[in-house]
């Protein structure tokens, strides 16, 4: 049994989802073939901006074939060939060279396990970015859930069997032939920012579960009743209906208000600020761009703004809605109008929009017609800002790519380092991002400052360092410190609130061994001087076979030991991790005398990329060293000593200082005498008279009756409170209560 669930019952907190996952070309490599080909081709209209170093960076770790970056001509051509609009690109072919998909980037960030490969369209998907402006294009089966995992498979069950019954349905039906343009289409909503769009475009409630038919070019909705169980077979009744033209259907609120006689009527001031958007002809991007309707001037009012300085004009920025946002522009709208609330001009509610390929668009013509990239709101975010907090990688890219290419001269350059009220910078926001590594470089070309520090005493290496414990992201930190190596940046790797220091990067290329040895080893090692050799390692490599590696104390290391101290295995193997997930580096600060000449730097001494344990035979040596290391953790470490002495008889000390306390006390205070029941009630009627609750010391104090007396006849009168707020105190029983109001 469904219900609905409002946005208050779930504590109005929603986190925004969007597809984006952190993956590595290898793992990825493992699951699919090996024709995979990524290509980096020219955007039209628009130089590669890749450089050669980092193109060998970003390709270095993919397990498929890729043309050589000097091959530019080569790379041209195939991106002519497959339609390549924009980098990055990931075409996928299958073993024939037949093309599997040109949105393979899309499609792996939604699907980075490949469980739904090879990706032919799905009889229900999740309605994002990439399926919202398909809707003005045929009428939609929309179930609107929270977003967790169990919903969205409650959704797939309930909405597949109506879907692939409606497809078998269809005249012109090939169970062989995968037809992406069916007439209906059946989405599962989440609770994101496309949904909340959607529900204000078309006027539905804002409750969960909600099953609806959404007919875009038609300008009609229709909903399942309230109350109705969500399942297999009311879908499907649901859906049967709707294909019959039995259910009561309601005009689509923004499409009935910019179709009707009253375009030259203003929206109510009273109205919430938030549906003022379905009052304009450019309410959604699911209106289509090119309506007749959307030209009507009429509508076009460039003074009217709500309470809030949210003007029809915002409304179009905000869902990316270019033609509109022209037109508004045409009728002499001021292009940085803010907004007086949230400080948001009309460039940062575009590069927010969450529709693409129009946003893009919009944003080009607001930068070109002057709209101000540098301008901040309340919190001090710029369009920069904005555009580094978008979680899919793509969307950065071409975001900043825009604002850096198209912003007129009076803006550039751009304010890379602005920081907002939080003290971040466009620079933080990026890495912070989960793929972050396609757009760094186009920002860090940009000569952002890498070592502001934020309120959080977070640098940008900082992030990058915690980042690194959750995700693989070799290539993020590798193009980070080899643009600033190459601009000859220094990097600090304090925030501050230490003395600075300087990070030497000069070895960060250099791979290096992290060691795990036993204690009784290190105790040796560091004991011997830095003259002697102190073990040596024998690496031996048969056939087709691991490479074994082993590990053999020197006689000089053996010397070195205690009086009491026992001897210790020669023979060592070590077992050896390749590190591949993480990038860990071993860092060497000077000593105190050293820095004094040297000056206070921290110095990168390598990565890790092996992890060896070492490991002793099971000889008589180690057996014996073991056997004694368990007989000493046997002894006791608290031991008793026995009196020569003893003494058999113990009393306490009568003359304590608080048994003379408490004597004094019970003679000055003497035994407390029961009073008269119907005196007691009279004290604590009118106690009560003056409050509603009391603890008990209050009314032992009031009364100055013996508790247990004093419990007798509270239990008579009174109610005695275990839940909060009033948890363990006295209130009167309601027929007692004849005290005055508080």
């Amino acid at each position: 049994m469904t219900t609905r669930r409002t946005k208050r019952n779930r504590e109005n907190s929603r986190s925004k989802r969007e597809s984006s996952h952190a993956t590595s070309w290898r793992r990825l490599g493992e699951k699919f073939p090996r024709s995979l080909q990524y290509n980096y081709g020219r955007r039209r209209g628009a130089p590669l901006i890749l450089s050669e170093e980092s193109y060998k960076t970003y390709t270095e770790t993919m397990p498929w074939l890729r043309i050589p970056f000097e091959q530019e001509d080569r790379r041209q051509r195939l991106a002519r060939a497959l339609d390549v609009q924009a980098i990055p690109t990931l075409v996928i072919l299958d073993p024939r060279d037949n093309i599997i998909t040109l949105e393979g980037r899309t499609e792996l960030l939604e699907d980075p396990e490949g469980l739904n490969f090879p990706w032919t369209s799905r009889l229900v998907n999740i309605l994002t970015e990439k399926y919202a402006t398909s809707l003005h294009d045929a009428p939609a089966i929309i179930l609107f859930v929270e977003g967790d995992d169990c919903e969205i498979q409650f959704g797939e069950s309930v909405l597949l069997p109506a879907a692939e019954l409606y497809r078998r349905e269809r005249p012109d039906y090939d169970p062989n032939f995968d037809d992406p343009d069916d007439q209906l289409q059946f989405y599962i909503a989440l609770d994101c920012e496309t949904s909340d769009i959607l529900r204000e475009f078309v006027g539905l409630e804002d409750a969960v579960p909600l099953l609806t038919a959404v007919d875009i070019p038609r300008g009609l909705y229709a909903v399942m009743e309230d109350g109705a169980e969500i399942g297999v077979e009311s879908v499907q009744q649901f859906v049967d209906s709707y294909r019959a033209g039995k259910l009561q259907t309601h005009k689509i609120t923004a499409v009935h208000k910019q179709s009707g006689g009253d375009q030259q009527q203003l929206p109510d001031k009273s109205q919430d600020s938030d549906n003022i958007i379905t009052k304009t002809c450019v309410a959604m991007a699911f209106v289509r761009p090119y309506s007749p309707k959307s030209s009507n001037p009429s509508i076009y009012d460039v003074n009217y703004v709500d309470e809030l300085g949210f003007s029809h004009f915002h409304a179009a920025c905000k869902v990316g809605h270019y033609l509109a946002a022209k037109k508004f522009l045409e009728s002499g709208q001021d292009i940085n109008c803010i907004m007086p609330e949230t400080g948001d001009s009309p460039l940062h509610l575009a590069v927010r929009s969450p529709f693409g390929n129009e946003s893009q668009e919009l944003n080009r013509f607001l930068l070109e017609s002057g709209a101000n990239p540098n301008l901040p709101n309340a919190h001090g975010l710029t369009p920069l800002h904005n555009a580094c907090q978008r979680t899919l990688s793509w969307t950065s890219y071409y975001l900043m790519q825009t604002l850096f290419e198209h912003s007129i001269d009076e803006y550039q350059p751009l304010q890379v380092d602005a920081r907002d009220k939080w003290g971040n910078t466009p620079l933080h926001y990026l890495l912070s991002q989960i793929s972050a590594c396609v757009d760094l470089e186009i920002l860090l070309t940009k000569g952002p400052n890498p070592n502001f520090v934020n309120k959080n005493g977070s640098t940008p290496l900082h992030i990058i360092c915690k980042k690194n414990q959750l995700f693989y992201e070799e290539n993020l930190s590798k193009v980070f410190f080899k643009i600033y190596s190459d601009m000859q940046q220094t990097i600090q790797s304090s925030s501050g609130s230490h003395s600075e220091r300087n990070l030497d990067l000069a070895n960060a290329d250099r791979g290096v061994w992290l060691v795990k040895v036993p204690k009784y080893i290190a105790d040796r090692w560091e004991r011997a001087p830095g003259s002697i050799e102190v073990a040596k390692l024998k690496i031996s490599k048969h056939y087709k076979q691991k490479a074994e590696v082993s590990l053999k104390l020197s006689e000089a290391a053996l010397a070195l030991k205690e009086p009491d101290e026992h001897d210790i295995p020669k023979e060592h193997k070590l077992d050896v991790t390749t590190v591949e997930r993480q990038t860990i580096g071993v860092f060497a600060q000077l000593n105190s005398s050293e820095a004094e000449v040297a000056g206070n730097k921290i110095y990168m001494e390598g990565k890790i990329v092996q992890k060896l344990e070492c490991r002793p035979y099971a000889d008589k040596t180690y057996m014996r060293l073991k056997m004694e290391g368990i007989r000493k953790a046997s002894i006791p470490k608290r031991q008793a000593q026995q009196l020569s002495r003893a003494v058999q008889n113990f009393k306490p000390v009568s003359d304590h200082k608080h048994n003379i306390e408490y004597a004094d006390k019970k003679k000055s205070e003497g035994k407390k005498m029961r009073d008269d029941k119907d005196f007691v009630l009279s004290k604590l009627f009118k106690a009560f008279e003056k409050h509603q609750y009391y603890n008990i010391k209050d009314l032992v104090k009031l009364t100055n009756q013996p508790v247990v007396y004093l419990k007798e006849i509270l239990n008579e009168v009174c109610n005695y409170n275990l839940k909060n707020p009033h948890r363990n105190m006295w209130e009167l029983k309601p027929e007692y209560r004849h005290y005055a109001a508080d």
